[in-house]
């Protein structure tokens, strides 16, 4: 059980109806040495933070609703062969 008063409880808190995606969530906290401020220029991304992450552990399977259009599925599909 997640307190509402909890700041994290958006991040972590999950609808029960999505209970069956069996999803993984990180939560990373960035150490802040001035106050809330944080230097993310030096970082690679400046919208948040890469981690290194083996996607085959994580990925077991991609389901794509039937529903949706064919662009979407080539999307997905390229990304599924994309190098690195």
């Amino acid at each position: 059980m997640i307190e509402p008063w909890n700041m994290n409880f958006p991040i972590i808190h999950k609808n029960k109806a999505y209970h069956y995606e069996d999803e993984i969530r990180l939560i990373h906290a960035v150490k802040f040495k001035h106050g809330f401020k944080y230097n993310w220029h030096k970082e690679r991304n400046q919208n948040g933070k890469y981690f290194e992450v083996n996607l085959d552990n994580l990925i077991e399977e991609i389901i794509i609703s039937p529903f949706a259009e064919k662009w979407f599925y080539d999307i997905i599909a390229n990304l599924m062969t994309v190098e690195n």
